[in-house]
């Protein structure tokens, strides 16, 4: 199975018998997806963001996420 890291570690994180053997790098980058006219939505998102980003909580989730990726 080939699945983002981040997400295959939570799945197999309480099932002692499943294991992540390799991880590959891609690079890859993430986002959020809503329809673009959605202005209060892609505001609200933005919000949240950046209250993670001011609150300190972006860097601790991306230490545990992503432990590999650059500073935000």
């Amino acid at each position: 199975m080939i699945k983002l890291f981040p997400v295959i570690s939570w799945l197999v994180k309480d099932r002692p018998a499943l294991s992540v053997p390799i991880e590959v790098p891609t690079h890859e980058k993430l986002g959020i997806a809503f329809a673009k006219d959605n202005d209060e939505l892609c505001g609200a998102v933005n919000r949240a963001i950046a209250t993670l980003r001011t609150n300190g909580e972006f860097v601790r989730l991306q230490a545990r996420w992503l432990p590999a990726s650059a500073s935000p």
